[in-house]
């Protein structure tokens, strides 16, 4: 099972890997949940419950969020993730329901190093054009 899972998983990319600014933003400004596709940038203790995130999504947008450290103990800087059902405040911090969660690519995905090559290069040109 184990062999099987890692071959699956190098082959394939397991979640829709396209996600639309519009589609997150209209979420965002009429208050419903969404999905979103990140790299952790920063993880900051908060205090001794939880941890202040950022992350930079494929559509090049930056994202805070608090992070219970018991629910999610196994979050590093540089992971690829997919957070299931969250939704946002309009100054782009995340609300993170009961029902919400975080499930972290594995680092020999496909879906991975496809995720971390994208929101890579989409952070560079969004820093380039800001400077």
């Amino acid at each position: 099972l184990k062999k099987w899972s890692k071959g699956w998983f190098e082959k394939n990319d397991v979640v829709n890997a396209e996600m639309s600014k519009l589609e997150i933003d209209e979420a965002v400004k009429e208050q419903k949940d969404f999905d979103l596709l990140a790299k952790i940038t920063e993880i900051k203790d908060h205090d001794q419950f939880s941890n202040s995130v950022t992350f930079n999504d494929t559509t090049g947008q930056t994202w805070t969020a608090n992070l219970f450290k018991r629910k999610f103990p196994h979050l590093n800087v540089n992971d690829v993730l997919r957070i299931k059902s969250c939704s946002a405040k309009e100054d782009n911090s995340l609300v993170l329901s009961a029902h919400s969660n975080i499930l972290k690519f594995f680092s020999f995905s496909k879906i991975e190093k496809h995720l971390k090559a994208s929101i890579s290069s989409k952070t560079h040109i969004k820093n380039c054009v800001t400077k």
